[in-house]
């Protein structure tokens, strides 16, 4: 693999690490473990997780837009 993709794809990687790390660790921190999940539960969590996971330089550029007033924010 040339040196310019090996860097786009490790780049790529590390932010889906670190997203799916955020994404977690938000969950513990709002007693998201606390209750049993059924089957269907987790098989949701894990598409949600994986699809953010994939897609996390358009939710970091959502997020910058919302962060400097461009995209209104949720209420609530």
């Amino acid at each position: 693999m040339k040196r310019k993709w090996r860097y786009i794809v490790y780049t790529y990687m590390t932010g889906a690490l670190a997203t799916e790390i955020a994404l977690v660790l938000n969950a513990y921190g709002n007693g998201g473990f606390q209750s049993a999940h059924t089957v269907s539960d987790l098989i949701v969590l894990t598409g949600i997780y994986l699809t953010t996971s994939a897609l996390w330089p358009v939710l970091v550029s959502l997020l910058t837009l919302q962060y400097f007033g461009i995209l209104p924010r949720m209420m609530g």
